[in-house]
């Protein structure tokens, strides 16, 4: 029986290119000193994994590691995360502060360096009950939509579905029509019409977006983003660079709080990276604190 500590890897064989094979992942992972047990999120039985694993690794995308925290919630876990970011916009693992780099990712989870990681929690949207990155309604889930219609003439490679994502999400920002709906927040009305609510567990969003500049995943808060039709510019310039960050005005507001209530008129609603139906339906936001620890 081996003395190294168990790695339990979750591994996603659809995300990224050969060097992010499950062998050459496992490999990586043991020649660093752990005794790696491999499971393919594709295959079934991979949520029955071994609970006295010292570390959770996902290898995947945002979707992944969703999947990943929910079966972990779902057996009541509470076991250490680390990341090899391998998807198309892999936002959860930028927000974390984390690149692509395999070798680095994996010589500095035994730094033992965490970031402990709310959820939210969501009440009216059919099955869905929690989420790691946010809740929104409009111009991100309109853009869900789009990319959903334009899927088979989009590349495979995650970059240039990035790049179309983008150039999409501009040409809404320019186009989509304002709406009408409610938000109470922590008991306060900010109901009005809007092009964008975003409500921001992590920093970054769909095409690489940082929408707040001071949205935290381990605060205890939400950051939740109002956008009006005033602010189309400032929403388009954000793709300009990684690390801009908008301005804020009274078209463009960012608002902290814990208890959200939603009602958006029509289906362009998404929690997470899924787009969900939701038509004229009150949707109720709350937020778990500090419930997972991820390795940055």
């Amino acid at each position: 029986m081996s003395n190294l500590p168990t790695v339990t890897l979750l591994h996603n064989p659809s995300a990224g290119d050969e060097d992010h094979a499950g062998e050459h992942l496992t490999a990586k992972i043991n020649a660093a000193g752990y005794d790696c047990r491999y499971l393919s999120t594709k295959e079934k039985g991979w949520k029955k994994f071994d609970a006295g694993s010292a570390l959770i690794v996902v290898a995947g995308g945002d979707g992944t590691i969703k999947k990943a925290v929910k079966a972990l919630l779902k057996r009541d876990l509470r076991i250490d995360i680390g990341l090899l970011p391998s998807g198309t916009a892999n936002n959860i693992a930028r927000s974390l502060g984390l690149t692509k780099d395999q070798e680095q990712n994996i010589s500095g989870w035994k730094k033992q360096q965490v970031k402990q990681v709310d959820i939210g929690t969501i009440s009216g949207l059919h099955d869905k009950d929690f989420f790691l990155e946010s809740v929104g309604c409009g111009i991100l889930p309109a853009l869900m939509k789009e990319m959903k219609h334009a899927d088979k003439k989009l590349s495979d490679e995650p970059a240039k579905r990035l790049e179309a994502a983008r150039k999409i999400f501009v040409d809404l920002t320019h186009n989509y029509k304002p709406k009408s709906c409610k938000l109470i927040i922590d008991g306060k009305d900010h109901s009005g019409d809007y092009i964008l609510i975003e409500i921001l567990n992590m920093p970054y969003v769909g095409p690489n977006l940082r929408l707040s500049p001071t949205a935290d995943a381990g605060d205890g808060n939400f950051d939740i983003v109002l956008v009006s039709a005033d602010a189309r510019e400032i929403l388009a310039n954000l793709l300009d660079g990684e690390a801009s960050v908008p301005t804020l005005t009274d078209a463009y507001q960012v608002i902290r709080g814990r208890q959200i209530a939603l009602e958006w008129p029509n289906n362009d609603v998404h929690f997470d990276d899924g787009r969900v139906e939701a038509k004229k339906q009150l949707i109720k936001i709350g937020i778990r604190d500090k419930q997972f620890q991820f390795l940055i």
